[in-house]
């Protein structure tokens, strides 16, 4: 499991390494390693989820939002992978799994 602070230090040390303008690739599917660009980070359940006709005050909001996140247990942060670069192979290197 990582955290958001966990990644934040990782992509800190990057930075450190090879710049701020470093590209970040995902990269799944350790048998088939393919590689997926990386969209924004999503907490869910978000405002919309909870009020899409954007009826509820930011109280009641907040409210709802809190007891869908005890329902649901710890909240996560979803990294949503959108797709293969266009200017790279959809594959990513077998090396970055350590195999």
């Amino acid at each position: 499991m990582t955290t958001i602070r966990e990644l934040i230090e990782s992509l800190e040390e990057a930075a450190d390494m090879y710049g701020d303008d470093c590209r970040i690739i995902a990269a799944h599917q350790p048998s088939w390693p393919l590689a997926e660009e990386i969209g924004r980070p999503t907490m869910v359940p978000d405002n919309d989820d909870i009020d899409p006709d954007g009826l509820l005050t930011a109280e009641e909001k907040a409210d709802a939002l809190a007891a869908e996140a005890d329902a649901q247990g710890e909240p996560v942060c979803w990294l949503p992978l959108d797709g293969h670069p266009n200017d790279l192979s959809p594959y990513a290197p077998s090396a970055i799994f350590g195999m």
